[in-house]
């Protein structure tokens, strides 16, 4: 029996990374002029807007650590673009943009 509990560990494991490698993730070139802008919805009496994992919406991104557009090892590992309550694996996902944006109020 203390076999299977690897083997379900890796299981899973392949399955999230299934999962994750068919999001966008968003290579930010540089910091300090972009940005992600949050939804408008209201987190203080629920949070019927945010989204599962597993939903397109939850999107990724990665620092980068060169310049060019293809990934290197000196890159970020990947980040949910959102704030995210783990536990229940829901995310309050935001729209990602290279450049630094004013947010518009349909996000």
């Amino acid at each position: 029996r203390a076999r299977e509990t690897p083997d379900l560990a890796r299981a899973f494991a392949l399955r999230e990374f299934a999962s994750n490698a068919a999001k966008p993730v968003h290579r930010v070139a540089d910091a300090a002029v972009s940005s992600c802008c949050f939804d408008r919805g209201k987190c203080t009496s629920n949070r019927q807007h945010w989204k599962r994992r597993g939903d397109r919406a939850v999107e990724f991104f990665q620092i980068a650590g060169s310049s060019g557009e293809n990934e290197t090892p000196a890159d970020s590992f990947a980040l949910v673009a959102g704030e995210g309550s783990f536990k229940q694996q829901r995310f309050r996902v935001c729209r990602f943009h290279a450049l630094r944006s004013r947010c518009g109020a349909d996000e």
